[in-house]
């Protein structure tokens, strides 16, 4: 027979339980407009160009760029686990900017590629032990345990912490034997996405929280759906004509 106590814990867990579950906003996407055959052709990484994709619908929503995570394994170590690809970048936020400001498609393609092509690169470094993450986590666990008085003062620094501050959680779960992949948002006023790249087709879960003033995500998921078409008649659109010689 269990004891009063554990009996009140067991309740007190599972009324806040049901208060967590209730408070996600989880709204599915299936983008079948097109997959990663046609991303290809594009000239970028599938993975990279939703990761574009994400940082444009977020600033077309909120006017500003998120601190980024997306998951990456670290499997080529000895217990390696994962690192942080941060896909918030200088090249990324060029193209946000211009598709912002209604910047015509030929302006607009070659930023995105660039965007793409620097995330790639991001994304190999965290995977071959680049990253920042996990580093500066070790360093400053073992300064609070061994130097508690003395800790840096990086790790109270406000530009630090923001960059902590995940206004985008993300993870590409893409197997074939997966159906639906769900990734959460780990900050109150965040988004979390976990998506699936098919051939002809992109699976998406955007969860955030209903308890949230700021996020919203059916409104994610319409935007996000609008930036992909737009980036595909991007490139549908054609090369604009040679300037006449003078």
């Amino acid at each position: 027979t269990l004891s009063a106590a554990a009996s009140a814990a067991i309740e007190a867990a599972t009324t806040g339980y049901a208060t967590q579950i209730a408070d996600v906003d989880l709204v599915p996407l299936d983008f079948d407009a097109f997959g990663k055959d046609e991303i290809k052709t594009w000239g970028c990484s599938p993975d990279a160009a939703l990761q574009m994709a994400y940082q444009i619908a977020y600033f077309q929503l909120h006017g500003s760029m998120p601190p980024t995570y997306e998951a990456c394994a670290t499997r080529g170590f000895f217990h390696g686990r994962t690192e942080t690809i941060r896909s918030c970048t200088s090249a990324g936020q060029a193209v946000c900017k211009a598709v912002a400001e209604g910047k015509p498609a030929e302006e607009i393609k070659p930023l995105y590629i660039a965007a793409c092509k620097g995330h790639s690169g991001v994304t190999k470094a965290a995977a071959t032990g680049g990253g920042i993450d996990r580093h500066l986590t070790a360093l400053e666990k073992m300064a609070q345990k061994e130097t508690p008085e003395a800790v840096p003062g990086i790790f109270s620094d406000p530009t630090f912490l923001k960059s902590k501050t995940w206004g985008l959680s993300t993870s590409n779960g893409s197997a074939p034997y997966l159906d639906a992949f769900g990734f959460g948002a780990v900050d109150a006023n965040g988004y979390g996405i976990g998506y699936l790249i098919g051939g002809k087709s992109v699976a998406f879960n955007i969860s955030s929280y209903k308890s949230a003033e700021g996020t919203d995500s059916a409104k994610f998921s319409e935007k996000l759906t609008e930036t992909l078409k737009m980036l595909q008649g991007v490139f549908a659109a054609p090369a604009p004509p040679p300037a006449a010689a003078e």
